[in-house]
């Protein structure tokens, strides 16, 4: 609450520093540009000198004398202002202006140093109840009593690990008369695995994390391991200082793991385009940008994002400060537009394709996916111990299949010739065994003319060659067909751009129907479909990988269903790009072939999957197999849905976004007035804020991503250990001791507390970033755990509890909702 005028102190952070900044500072503030009358009323020496204020005389000021006129031409805030001081406000700046007219150093910026206890404790158990009922004493208020038992562990159980606690939790917490009850449920809460669940959640707002990119198409981004980072972070109480250097630069760590390495993906959660027609600089430009506005957020509770195109008007940060930060991620390695295939100013940073959409990626375990794998495929195994309707030797028979289907060898399949292959390439054809004489010309003579003649015609001069191989089957049944692209002694493979690929049955009456298929087994060819499609229609495409590390391209496909084909039957492959060597190949297995139907994503893991894993993987499509011959149709949906999902945690690894370094940063320099064109001034070097104490530019030196989160967390940075002691009090009591917690500057709110929010960033840093720690000091306080009932006689004095003489009443937020509902039906799975 404001002081009382007249009797009481008027202090400038608490009631004028915010008044001025609404009011005045956008003409008589930081930013020059914007200044008028070459006034500055943030600068008390600045304001003396123009007579504005003259300390100890309120006739004299020039700031009375224009807030208490009734003229239009003279009064301030002008009238087109839209600003209007109340009587209240009029009476602190007089009284402040006769007082002496005292400026304080933004109470953010300053050093940051442990405050005194207040005298007094007044039976205080703890810090926090010493500051609070210090305050409370001031206008001869008390604390209320503490909230009933049941009370405290609701709220305590739903603040650490977002869930209500159950019927039994609170019997057990009710009964037990000891003084220790409360501390052992606090004890008991932060070590349970849902805490890192509940507050992962508070770092994932700040951190802007989510799953898809935002622009445009808003397509999946994979960054799941991320989210397994945080969690686990919390749940190890990993200091919060080497949590900010993971992520900001763990790639730049001594020798980084793959955790620190999935830390990084925090940088790369920015959103992202692939849109057609988009300007790769302006988006790196924007990426940049988005990485100091929630840096700036995060850790420093300061609204950067206004010195992108200009000094910012309330608070001392320049424009060269923001694009200063911008250049310590100038070596993130990242493209402006994803469809364009790489296109990037700098030469170091290469092309990439469709296996890693948004690069740079990594493939990491994921401990959650992990543990529904195993959790999954043990109940499977126990659901498929003796299938009733298979025998011992049909299961080992189908083993050996399997195997020989993991082996990759070429016996077990048919090599089919196209029907109008010449006799000599039929019998040389017929003959091939594994590794010689795979490939023959994909286009006839006649085809090769039609592709000439094409090729004229095309006015835009494309490239192109098409064409359609007819073979004749002799099986029975055919469940998959194998393919390879490969090359001739005096022809080489092209691998540019994308290979269109269709399938088709054509009977003897010349009707065609087309076959779908999906994809089982793959060497550097992707198809181009949408990502977990079980089936798809290979009609779209592949990319072919410019990058490929050899001439052969082989691919196996399984059919959606097993084709069954009469005599005459045929099999007809069509073929539209740059390639002219093929071989293909069909199964002679029944059409209860061991894999088919098998999800897409199952295959994927079976073919990726080290050898020391496989044994698990085919327990797993033994167990699809036998699923597929149960007699009971229920029972075998349940298996196929089960193995489904085992298929979708992949073996329990993931890819996910990750930061690289490029050798030679980007440049990057001030915008004026934020346009990405304009590249007049000169390139900056990287920088922290130049009104803090930390790092400055050097001749011959470059600071890195390292070296800004090293300072972020440093004692010269006073902004840290405050930003994230009034977050997590927020989470506490619903407001922050600055209820603005995304903005610690003169447009903020003053603290209600100052002292004990200092007091409590200081125990943060001192504590080595102990997050549970912090967070354990504020639930054991008496401030915590006091009812929340509202006091009528509060309601004037002060309206918003911010003395805290009660608890804030507060609402679930968003994300725990449903799990409550669950939880409290008793139906939530806590797996």
């Amino acid at each position: 609450p404001a002081a009382k005028t007249g009797s009481i102190a008027v202090k400038f952070n608490r009631d004028i520093r915010q008044l001025l900044s609404d009011n005045c500072y956008h003409c008589h503030g930081p930013d020059a540009k914007h200044r008028e009358a070459d006034l500055r009323l943030d600068v008390r020496d600045a304001a003396i000198e123009a007579r504005a204020i003259v300390p100890g005389k309120i006739s004299e000021s020039e700031l009375v004398r224009r807030i208490t006129s009734t003229d239009p031409d003279v009064m301030m805030p002008p009238p087109e202002s839209q600003k209007k001081l109340s009587a209240e406000q009029k009476k602190l700046l007089t009284d402040w202006i006769a007082q002496g007219a005292e400026y304080e150093a933004h109470w953010s910026f300053t050093p940051l140093k442990r405050p005194a206890l207040p005298l007094g404790k007044n039976n205080a158990k703890t810090a926090i109840d010493v500051f609070i009922r210090a305050e409370l004493a001031e206008q001869n208020l008390k604390q209320s009593p503490p909230a009933a038992k049941h009370e405290q562990l609701r709220r305590l159980s739903l603040d650490l690990i977002g869930l209500p606690p159950t019927p039994e939790e609170v019997a057990a917490f009710v009964a037990d008369e000891s003084p220790e009850a409360y501390s052992k449920e606090v004890e008991r809460l932060l070590a349970s695995p849902h805490f890192g669940e509940r507050w992962a959640t508070w770092w994932f707002d700040v951190a802007r994390f989510t799953d898809t990119v935002g622009y445009h198409g808003d397509q999946n981004a994979r960054n799941f391991p991320y989210r397994d980072y945080v969690i686990d972070s919390f749940n190890k109480n990993k200091p919060f200082d080497l949590f900010t250097r993971e992520q900001l630069a763990g790639d730049l760590l001594p020798n980084p793991t793959p955790e620190q390495l999935t830390a990084t993906g925090f940088n790369r959660l920015n959103m992202v385009t692939r849109e057609g027609g988009a300007q790769p600089k302006e988006y790196l430009a924007k990426y940049n940008a988005d990485r100091v506005k929630t840096v700036a957020t995060t850790w420093l509770g300061a609204t950067l994002g206004c010195a992108e195109c200009h000094n910012h008007k309330f608070d001392p940060f320049t424009q060269k400060d923001f694009y200063a930060l911008a250049a310590f991620f100038g070596d993130v390695q990242q493209w402006g537009v994803y469809s364009d295939y790489g296109y990037t100013p700098n030469p170091d940073l290469k092309g990439f394709n469709n296996d890693f959409p948004f690069p740079p990626e990594i493939e990491v375990e994921s401990p959650a996916l992990k543990k529904r794998n195993e959790k999954l495929t043990n109940q499977l195994m126990e659901k498929r111990v003796a299938p009733a309707a298979q025998s011992k030797s049909q299961v080992e028979q189908w083993s050996k299949e399997i195997r020989k289907w993991l082996g990759n060898h070429p016996t077990g399949w048919q090599i089919l010739v196209p029907e109008d292959a010449q006799p000599l390439e039929k019998e040389k054809l017929a003959s091939v065994g594994s590794g010689e004489g795979f490939f023959r010309p994909v286009y006839t003579k006649k085809e090769a003319v039609a592709n000439d003649q094409k090729k004229k015609a095309d006015a835009k001069g494309k490239s192109t060659n098409q064409a359609s191989l007819t073979f004749l089957l002799d099986l029975p049944s055919v469940s998959m067909v194998r393919l390879e692209l490969g090359k001739t002694s005096d022809q080489k493979l092209d691998r540019r751009g994308t290979v269109k690929l269709s399938f088709s049955q054509l009977d003897a009456k010349g009707k065609s129907k087309p076959i779908k298929l999906q994809l089982a087994l793959s060497e550097h060819v992707k198809p181009n479909f949408s990502s977990g499609a079980e089936i798809f229609d290979i009609q779209g495409g592949w990319t072919v990988p410019a990058e490929s590390p050899d001439d052969v391209l082989k691919s196996v496909w399984v059919f959606e269903r097993p084709v069954a084909w009469k005599p005459g039957d045929k099999l007809v492959v069509s073929i539209d790009g740059e390639v002219s060597p093929i071989r293909l190949a069909a199964t002679p297995f029944g059409s209860l072939h061991p894999l088919q139907d098998i999800p897409a994503a199952l295959l994927d893991t079976l073919v990726s999957t080290d050898p020391p894993g496989r044994d698990m993987i085919s327990a797993v499509l033994q167990a699809w197999y036998l699923s597929r011959t149960d007699l009971d149709a229920a029972d075998q949906a349940a298996t196929q849905q089960l193995i489904r999902e085992i298929a979708s945690y992949k073996n329990g690894k993931a890819w996910t976004l990750v930061t690289k370094s490029l050798p030679k940063p980007l440049p990057v320099r001030v915008f004026p007035r934020g346009n990405w064109q304009d590249e007049s001034q000169p390139e900056l070097q990287p920088e922290t804020l130049h009104f803090l104490p930390g790092l400055k530019a050097e001749a011959g030196k470059r600071y890195t991503r390292l070296d800004l989160a090293n300072w972020i967390c440093s004692p010269e940075n006073p902004l840290t250990a405050r930003t994230i002691a009034n977050r997590l009090w927020k989470e506490f009591f619903g407001h922050g001791i600055s209820r603005a917690v995304d903005d610690l500057g003169a447009q903020g709110d003053a603290p209600s507390h100052p002292e004990l929010l200092d007091w409590l960033a200081v125990e943060f840093r001192e504590n080595g970033w102990d997050v549970k720690q912090l967070i354990k000091t504020i639930v054991m306080s008496d401030t915590y755990r006091q009812s929340s009932k509202a006091r009528p006689e509060l309601r004037n004095l002060d309206p918003n509890n911010r003395l805290l003489a009660f608890q804030n009443p507060r609402r679930l937020d968003a994300e725990f909702v449903r799990d409550n509902v669950l939880a409290i039906a008793g139906i939530l799975n806590l797996d």
